[in-house]
């Protein structure tokens, strides 16, 4: 396989280029917003709160890690094994074991996201 079908073939396995990209990353992500938007207007308890985010973070990771493999792309391996280690740290703050600012934890998933895509911005989608 050429380097050009190579590509073409990996776009094609991609699950973020096709419509399971918003079950697989949009829903958790919009549950995550409406959650702070809930907890925000006092609706839900920073606990309640806490356990959306946990959730939302593993099944980002978890697609992410999927699509990896699936795809090869180098985003959803970085995405993919650090998330679901960041979902760890948010189940050990929502139970009391870790003590930690949740802005502390959106900052660390924004800093995963964009370690992800630095090898995107440099030309690099896939790793296979």
């Amino acid at each position: 396989m050429g380097m050009v079908a190579g590509d073409q073939h990996q776009r094609s396995r991609d699950l973020f280029l096709q419509p399971a990209g918003l079950w697989l990353w949009c829903l958790p992500g919009c549950a995550a917003i409406g959650a702070s938007i809930l907890e925000g207007s006092h609706r839900l308890s920073m606990t309640a709160v806490g356990i959306v985010w946990t959730i939302a973070t593993l099944w980002i990771g978890f697609a992410c890690a999927w699509n990896a493999r699936r795809s090869g792309r180098l985003h959803c391996l970085v995405d993919g094994t650090l998330l679901p280690a960041l979902a760890v740290v948010g189940l050990l703050n929502v139970v009391g074991l870790l003590v930690m600012s949740w802005n502390i934890y959106w900052a660390v998933f924004g800093a995963v996201l964009v370690a992800g895509f630095i090898s995107e911005i440099l030309g690099k989608r896939y790793y296979i």
